[in-house]
């Protein structure tokens, strides 16, 4: 027991003063009776005594005093001196120091057992045995999804939260409400264990974390045994050492790490923010201010390539988080991973892959929106965009997709301006492509350089096909109204025609 660990006891006790020139560790107390035994190790034994002077031989073998009720003499500057002001009967504060340095060495026995444990394979288990050959008392290591690792229990309990946890593996998901977030937060707050009552129990939870991360919890249930000061500490202790070792070795205790968390996001399975940002929390998972979601399209590529592009994916960038699913490989970009973005998409560029990238999003909640908006970036600029587009921006199919849920809700064919079918007769009968054209033509703003640069055509065909649609059906190209009327009857026919078609899968 250290001397600070001392005067921090007799303070709660006494008007303590103190000057301590070098840290000891003191191993027993020894009342002064003005003689001192040659086999005392004076270096970790603490003299307490009542009067003054003592000889100078005393003062030069022994370095570590209590002194009670007198004046501290200066001559020694070299002594730690703990001085109590007032009245104490030195053989009973000798003989409860001594029983203090007694439970305290017992304690510390048990923590040097307990880092033994801790370097060993399978810890966690060893841990666990250990604190119920010590306590007798049930106990049990959970994960942050709430999966029991592996628990010791005597008999059958009748609470609801343990047995439901010992029989299933896991909490109810009913069980993960506000109260259980209070009790997740006051175990995340607290340097100690969060003691309940539960059907007159008393039960203990201790996290396992560090300055950043809930590895998980330990919990117990004094059903044999009451837990005593000393019994906290270790265990607490044992926490602590776990989440170092935890965090050391990157170890991730349980079923599941961030690919889960983002499965179950996909799956709608997480309902709130409070779970979400407790399951982060457990998995070292920054929140970030902004998130992106890039697709890359592994749709009929075979097993073999799907692992080879997935395992050059990681190779590319590895501050990216990825997972395939439904066919794609979605990579969650970041807020502070946005600038991988360029290598990822030279890297599909090299392989011939489609990417398709959603809109940025701020709560991960809403991943499975802009999971779907990758997938229609992909469908949708792989109609309309080449290749050299990649990787297809949502952003600029929005207007397209909102054609698209147009087109899926009301029959908008009874609303098209009357030129969409003409135009459409007439590439049938004369084989043209007055319907693309026009519809191009508009969308660039009826800017014939562009035009010409998204059809590859010279600009003399353009010219003469705008002309000619001028000259056949009538149109007047300066009428705003008009042509806007005439540029959605045409996107919405298109929609229509390729909805029939089923190329665009919605």
């Amino acid at each position: 027991m250290y001397l600070k660990e001392i005067i921090s006891w007799l303070d709660e006790k006494y008007d303590v003063q103190s000057e301590i020139h070098s840290e000891r560790f003191i191993l027993q107390a020894v009342c002064w009776k003005n003689n001192l035994q040659d086999s005392v190790d004076y270096d970790r034994t603490i003299i307490i005594i009542d009067q003054l002077p003592l000889a100078e031989e005393a003062w030069n073998r022994a370095v570590n005093y209590i002194v009670i009720g007198t004046d501290v003499p200066s001559s020694m500057p070299r002594s730690n001196v703990i001085s109590i002001n007032g009245t104490v009967e030195k053989n009973t504060l000798c003989s409860k120091l001594n029983e203090l340095i007694s439970e305290r060495s017992r304690t510390n026995a048990q923590l040097a057992q307990l880092n033994q444990y801790l370097l060993s394979d399978h810890f966690m288990d060893r841990l666990l045995d250990y604190f119920f050959e010590q306590f007798q008392n049930p106990i049990m290591y959970v994960d942050y999804s709430h999966y029991v690792i592996s628990y010791r229990q005597r008999g059958r309990l009748d609470i609801d939260i343990w047995d439901n946890a010992v029989e299933y593996g896991h909490y109810d998901p009913n069980l993960i409400d506000e109260t259980f977030e209070e009790i997740v937060d006051a175990v995340v707050r607290t340097q100690g264990a969060h003691r309940m009552k539960v059907q007159g129990y008393d039960y203990y939870i201790w996290g396992i974390k560090s300055e950043i991360t809930l590895y998980g919890f330990f919990s117990m249930i004094t059903t044999e045994r009451l837990m005593t000061e000393e019994d906290m500490s270790v265990i607490s202790t044992a926490a602590n050492l776990s989440a170092l070792r935890l965090g050391d070795h990157s170890y991730v205790a349980g079923k599941g790490d961030y690919s889960e968390i983002i499965i179950d996001l996909l799956s709608e399975k997480v309902k709130t923010e409070n779970e979400l940002a407790f399951r982060m929390r457990t998995r070292n998972w920054k929140k970030s201010t902004y998130y992106r979601v890039l697709l890359v399209d592994l749709r009929g590529k075979g097993e073999k390539y799907n692992q080879y592009i997935k395992n050059g994916l990681e190779t590319v960038s590895k501050k990216i988080k990825h997972i395939t699913y439904e066919d794609y490989e979605l990579i969650l970009l970041e807020e502070t991973s946005f600038s991988e973005i360029e290598k990822i998409v030279n890297y599909g560029m090299k392989y011939h892959l489609s990417a398709g990238l959603s809109d940025v999003f701020q709560s991960l909640l809403e991943i499975r929106t802009y999971f779907e908006q990758g997938k229609k970036a992909i469908n949708y600029g792989s109609q309309f965009d080449s290749k050299a587009n990649l990787p297809f921006q949502y952003s600029d199919y929005r207007f397209f997709d909102f054609l698209n849920d147009c087109a899926n809700t009301i029959d908008c064919s009874k609303y098209y301006h009357p030129v969409t079918a003409d135009l459409e007769l007439y590439d049938v009968e004369h084989k043209t492509e007055f319907f693309k054209t026009l519809l191009i033509y508009l969308e660039c703003g009826k800017s014939i350089k562009k035009t010409c640069q998204k059809m590859y055509l010279h600009k003399n065909t353009v010219n003469y096909r705008i002309q000619r649609i001028r000259e056949l059906f009538n149109l007047d190209y300066d009428d705003g109204e008009k042509v806007l009327y005439i540029y959605l009857s045409l996107k919405l026919h298109s929609v229509n025609r390729i909805n029939a078609a089923g190329i665009v899968p919605l």
